[in-house]
């Protein structure tokens, strides 16, 4: 997930005047976007077309309501412009699923997980889809060094680092979205006992990475790199109800 000073810069002339006359309920109000996006992510990882479709078709909807009240807004010239780029990220998005290109879709994903996360900072500490785009960003960090076959991007130390940070970003997520059903999450509810088998099944292969790293040699944990991301997404499958969405639009 990419963070960057533009997208800091963007969303302060954005939300910043509108931000100081929220209230929780503003936050939760985004939840039903989130989880839409959530469900492109998963689907753009599947490479699961009809799913992507669907997913980003909710998340154009509810863009396109929020996006309608904030024009309605008496808003700054640089507001107003901060709320046009907003919405070339998502018809680029959009734009992107329509066209299969996966690779765009995630370089639009990153703007705009980026763009939330910024959003609820001040207010929403540690909120557990943050914590979800922190493990995948770790992760990713850990099967890439798990992949190189010369072990030239680290030191040793550094993969045990990696892997260490990520499970701490995975401990985290895990806690907060067993305890976070509703709009976000409401697999935690309607699909309890599959939500806490899928949660255990990568409690398991994160285990099994660990002892691999025990035995010093890297090569050894790049099938089990690629089984931690597998059931990590069946886990936010079942969160999230895919892949039907299923939330009031």
């Amino acid at each position: 997930m990419l963070r960057t000073t533009f997208t800091t810069i963007l969303f302060s002339l954005l939300f910043g005047g509108l931000c100081l006359r929220c209230t929780e309920d503003f936050f939760v109000d985004l939840e039903p976007l989130e989880r839409e996006l959530i469900g492109v992510w998963v689907a753009t990882e599947r490479q699961d077309s009809s799913s992507l479709a669907a997913f980003n078709g909710g998340a154009q909807l509810i863009w396109q309501r929020n996006y309608r009240k904030y024009a309605g807004m008496t808003l700054s010239q640089e507001e107003k412009v901060a709320l046009r780029l907003t919405e070339v990220w998502m018809n680029g998005l959009d734009a992107a699923v329509r066209q299969g290109n996966f690779r765009q879709i995630d370089l639009q994903l990153a703007q705009l997980h980026t763009t939330l996360r910024e959003l609820r900072e001040p207010y929403a500490d540690r909120h557990p889809a943050d914590l979800l785009y922190e493990f995948d960003d770790r992760w990713n960090w850990v099967e890439e060094i798990s992949h190189d076959q010369m072990m030239c991007l680290v030191e040793w130390s550094e993969f045990e680092d990696a892997f260490r940070f990520a499970l701490t970003s995975w401990e985290g997520f895990r806690s907060q979205a067993s305890r976070r059903g509703g709009v976000l999450f409401p697999g935690i509810g309607r699909a309890a006992p599959a939500a806490e088998r899928t949660a255990l099944a990568v409690d398991e292969e994160l285990e099994h990475f660990r002892e691999l790293l025990t035995r010093g040699d890297h090569t050894l944990t790049t099938a089990s790199s690629e089984a931690v991301r597998l059931r990590f997404l069946e886990y936010v499958a079942v969160l999230i109800d895919y892949p039907k969405p299923d939330i009031n639009l």
